[in-house]
C-alpha cells in the first residue's frame, strides 16, 4: 500500500471518531506497534461486531434475569410453596455463590482461550440450569431441584458480567468501546428488570379469602394453591424455551474475534493471566476504582433483589408495585449507562470520567438518603417519590458500571481487560453475598438494607477523590494513529 493512501486512512479514522458508517466495512491502515521494520497492519470494522454484541446482551441479561427469577415473587413463593425470607436469600445468593467459586476460571478461560468458548460455557450452564428447573418433580421436593438449577445458572455469571469490555476491546475502535462496553454492561440491569416484568406477569399474587390467610400455606385453598403452581412452572418453561434458542444461537455463528483486528490495542500483547492478576494485587491504582464499583453495586443488587420485602416491610407495598419500582428503575439503569458511554466516547475520555462518577456518586447517595428516609416514614410517604427517589437511584448507580470497567482498565492496561473486570466482578459478588448470607438470619430483616445502599455508594466518594487517571491503552492508540 502507498504511503498516500496510509495517510488519507489515517485522516478517516480521525474524521469518523463520532459518525463511522456500519456498512461497509472500514478498512485502516497504520503502523504496527510490534514491528521494528514498521510493516503496515491493517485495522478493519466488521458489521459481524453488532451480532456478536446483540447475541451477548441477550445471554447476560437472560442470566441475571434467570438471578431474579424469585425476587419480583417472593410473596406468592412464600405463600404458595412454603418458603420464608431466608429461602428467598438463599436462592438468590447462589448466584454470587457460583461467581466467586468460578469468577478466576473464566477470567483465566476468556485470557487464554478466547471469548467464544468463555460464552460457550456460559450459554451452556444456562441451558442446563433452566432444563433442570422443569423437571417433573413432586412439590415436597421442588426447592431443591429450583436451588440445583440455580446453581447451575449461577456457574455462568462471570463470563457475563465480566466479558463486555474484553468483547469490546476485541470488537470495536477506540471511539466506540466505552459505547459498546456500556451496552453489554447494561445488560445487568435489563436482566432484572425484565425479571421484574416477566415474573409478575406470569406468577400472580396470592390474594386472601375467606378461608386462608395470608402467611399461611396450610391454609391455602388446593385449587388455588395449584393454580399458582402451575403459573410458576410455566415461568419455568419459557425461561427454558428462550435459553434454549439463545444457546443454539451461540453454536451456530459467535466468533472468538475478527479476522483483523479493531485496533493497535486489540492486538498489542497483554500479559500473562497470573502475574497479570499479581499486578492488580498489588496496585492501589487497582483497588482504588475496584472498591467504588464493588461496593456500591454489591450492596445495590443485593439490595434490589429484595426490594418486595423490603417495601412491604417498610410500608406494605404491594408486590405488584414494587416489581414496577424495579422494573423502571433498571430500565433507567439501561438508558443512563448507555447516554453516558456515548457521551464519553463523544467528547473524548481524557480526564472526563473520574469527574463524572463523583457526580453520579454525589447524586447516588442524595437518592440513597431520600428513599430511605420515605421508607422510615420520617417525612410524608407517598408511592410518587418512591417510584422517583428509586428510578433516579438506579439510572445514576447503573450508569458508573462501564465507566467504572473502562478507567480501571485504563490505568492497568497491559493487563488483559478480561483479568481486571473478572477481578473487580468478583469483589462485587464477594459484598453481594456477604450481604445476603446476613439476610438468613432469621430475626435479622431487610429494614436496614436501605442505609446499606447508602453506605455503599458513599464509600465511593473518597476513594475516587484519592484515584489519578491514566489512559495507557488510549495512548497505544492515540500514538499510532498519528504514526
Amino acid at each position: 500500500m502507498e504511503s498516500g493512501t496510509c495517510g488519507e486512512t489515517t485522516h478517516l479514522l480521525d474524521d469518523t471518531l463520532t459518525d463511522l458508517p456500519a456498512s461497509p466495512d472500514l478498512l485502516v491502515s497504520l503502523n504496527s506497534p510490534k514491528s521494528n521494520s514498521n510493516p503496515i497492519v491493517e485495522y478493519r470494522l466488521y458489521t459481524s461486531r453488532w451480532y456478536v454484541l446483540f447475541v451477548f446482551v441477550l445471554l447476560a441479561a437472560s442470566q441475571l434475569c434467570l438471578w431474579n427469577t424469585f425476587g419480583p415473587i417472593a410473596d406468592t413463593a412464600k405463600i404458595v410453596l412454603g418458603w420464608t425470607d431466608s429461602d428467598i436469600a438463599l436462592i438468590t445468593s447462589w448466584g454470587c455463590t457460583t461467581f466467586v467459586l468460578s469468577a478466576f476460571f473464566y477470567s483465566w478461560l476468556m485470557d487464554v482461550k478466547g471469548l467464544k468458548v468463555a460464552v460457550t460455557l456460559g450459554a451452556a450452564c444456562l441451558f442446563v440450569g433452566t432444563g433442570i428447573r422443569c423437571l417433573p418433580i413432586p412439590l415436597a421436593y421442588i426447592k431443591w431441584v429450583m436451588h440445583l438449577g440455580q446453581i447451575v445458572i449461577g456457574f455462568a455469571g462471570p463470563v457475563m458480567m465480566a466479558a463486555p469490555a474484553l468483547l469490546s476491546a476485541t470488537w470495536f475502535p477506540p471511539h466506540q468501546r466505552i459505547t459498546s462496553t456500556a451496552i453489554a454492561a447494561s445488560a445487568s440491569y435489563l436482566g432484572p428488570a425484565v425479571a421484574y416484568l416477566i415474573c409478575p406477569a406470569f406468577v400472580g399474587e396470592v390474594h386472601p379469602s375467606n378461608n386462608s390467610t395470608l402467611y399461611d400455606v396450610d391454609d391455602i385453598d388446593p385449587v388455588v394453591k395449584q393454580h399458582h403452581v402451575d403459573e410458576i412452572n410455566t415461568l419455568m418453561y419459557v425461561e427454558f424455551g428462550v435459553m434454549a434458542l439463545l444457546f443454539l444461537c451461540v453454536l451456530i455463528y459467535f466468533p472468538a474475534k475478527p479476522q483483523t483486528p479493531p485496533s493497535p490495542s486489540a492486538h498489542d500483547d497483554r500479559h500473562d493471566f497470573k502475574p497479570g492478576l499479581l499486578i492488580l494485587v498489588k496496585n492501589i491504582h487497582f483497588w482504588l476504582p475496584a472498591l467504588c464499583y464493588s461496593i456500591s453495586n454489591g450492596v445495590f443488587y443485593a439490595w434490589q433483589s429484595q426490594l418486595v420485602l423490603i417495601f412491604k416491610d417498610a410500608q406494605s407495598v404491594g408486590q405488584g408495585t414494587s416489581g414496577w419500582i424495579g422494573f423502571y428503575a433498571n430500565i433507567a439503569g439501561v438508558i443512563g449507562a448507555i447516554t453516558f458511554g456515548r457521551l464519553i466516547d463523544h467528547i473524548g475520555p481524557h480526564g472526563k470520567i473520574k469527574s463524572i462518577l463523583i457526580i453520579l456518586v454525589i447524586c447516588c447517595i442524595g437518592l440513597a438518603l431520600w428513599f430511605g428516609i420515605l421508607c422510615l416514614g420520617a417525612i410524608n410517604f407517598n408511592i410518587a417519590s418512591l417510584y422517583i427517589s428509586c428510578i433516579a437511584f438506579g439510572f445514576c448507580i447503573n450508569a458508573m458500571v462501564p465507566l467504572y470497567f473502562e478507567m480501571t482498565i485504563e490505568g492497568m492496561y497491559p493487563v488483559a481487560e478480561g483479568i481486571i473486570t473478572g477481578f473487580m466482578t468478583w469483589i462485587m459478588n464477594l459484598v453481594c453475598l456477604t450481604v445476603l448470607l446476613i439476610l438468613m438470619f432469621p430475626s435479622i430483616g431487610v429494614s436496614w438494607m436501605n442505609w446499606a445502599a447508602l453506605g455503599g455508594v458513599s464509600v465511593g466518594l473518597p476513594l475516587l477523590l484519592c484515584y489519578k487517571e491514566e489512559y495507557n491503552r488510549l495512548s497505544l492508540d492515540a500514538y499510532n494513529r498519528l504514526e
